[in-house]
């Protein structure tokens, strides 16, 4: 079986506890963002296909969902683009007919929104979050570096259509890039796309861990601009940046925390210890790096996971 399809609760900025669903399992995007938290993309397609046994992803959210876990959203995100998986649909169905108190999230760059089938694939989740980083072809090359050919304007109309047809919840995200999406014509321009969108939310982010480009983190005085502007199109808000310190005791960081206190651990056995996925420990140990709670040693070729920032060099 497939391992780690199903990873946490884990705590979320936005959601709360997220129990999440990774169809993909490796870096498969349609897109390349310059701040993509889970690295560079490996695989650059805009191919819908199985990317991981069906069956080994409902033998997981058998085992999990067998336990009743308490979780705020059953989210789709993980490696790269959920929307990619052709198993998708059948995944919402299969949670919206077994275990129908759970809401279900898709977490989504948008660009397969346009596609029929997508649609109906995600027609039945009870939120779905795409993202919204460019409000120009140049932005969108430069920050989102898209499949080869991909074209703003079809995206955003597809995106826009996409958000009056869907019936749940729509909050669209604006990732804020200082110096190249937050003039003040950019701006005015978000706002032209929105106002075409059925949204329920707008929420800003901005970089709190590493991404794979030079990135710089946007102020609130700087998110208060597009707040101003877009409060007018639907309730807007910016999502502070992560603090280790804001976790509840018992998340992931904490625990993690917790156990190195006692000492370091071998970096392979974070995921182990935390029953997380390789994904999502890879994401933890980079966000308590960034936010310096931990830092790496190596020691006779192996990597450990110490805490605090380490020794300065």
């Amino acid at each position: 079986m497939t391992k780690n399809i199903v990873f946490g609760p884990i705590a979320s900025r936005r959601l709360g506890r997220s129990l999440g669903i990774d169809l993909l399992m490796e870096k498969i995007c349609c897109q390349d963002c310059i701040y993509c938290e889970a690295g560079k993309t490996k695989i650059h397609t805009l191919e819908r296909k199985s990317y991981v046994p069906f069956a080994d992803v409902i033998g997981q959210l058998n085992a999990v969902l067998a336990k009743e876990p308490e979780t705020d959203y059953i989210t789709f995100s993980g490696s790269g683009e959920p929307t990619l998986s052709a198993d998708i649909g059948r995944v919402i169905g299969f949670l919206k007919d077994t275990c129908p108190r759970y809401r279900v999230c898709v977490l989504t760059n948008g660009m397969l929104l346009g596609d029929p089938d997508v649609r109906r694939d995600v027609a039945r989740a009870d939120l779905v979050i795409p993202s919204l980083d460019a409000s120009c072809q140049e932005e969108f090359d430069r920050i989102n570096r898209p499949v080869p050919g991909s074209g703003f304007v079809p995206f955003t109309r597809g995106l826009a259509g996409f958000t009056r047809q869907f019936r749940g919840q729509v909050w669209l995200e604006i990732f804020i890039i200082p110096g190249v999406n937050d003039s003040d014509a950019s701006i005015g321009r978000f706002a032209r796309l929105a106002g075409t969108m059925r949204l329920d939310r707008i929420q800003l982010n901005s970089l709190d861990r590493p991404g794979t480009g030079n990135v710089a983190v946007s102020t609130e005085e700087n998110a208060q601009r597009f707040v101003d502007v877009l409060s007018e199109i639907a309730p807007t808000e910016f999502i502070r940046r992560f603090r280790s310190s804001d976790a509840p005791p018992e998340t992931a960081e904490s625990r993690l925390l917790k156990l190195l206190r006692k000492g370091p651990l071998h970096r392979e056995e974070v995921g182990k210890r935390l029953d997380l996925s390789d994904y999502e420990a890879g994401l933890l140990v980079r966000r308590l790096q960034f936010s310096g709670d931990l830092h790496l040693a190596g020691k006779d070729g192996a990597v450990f996971v110490c805490s605090g920032r380490g020794p300065e060099k």
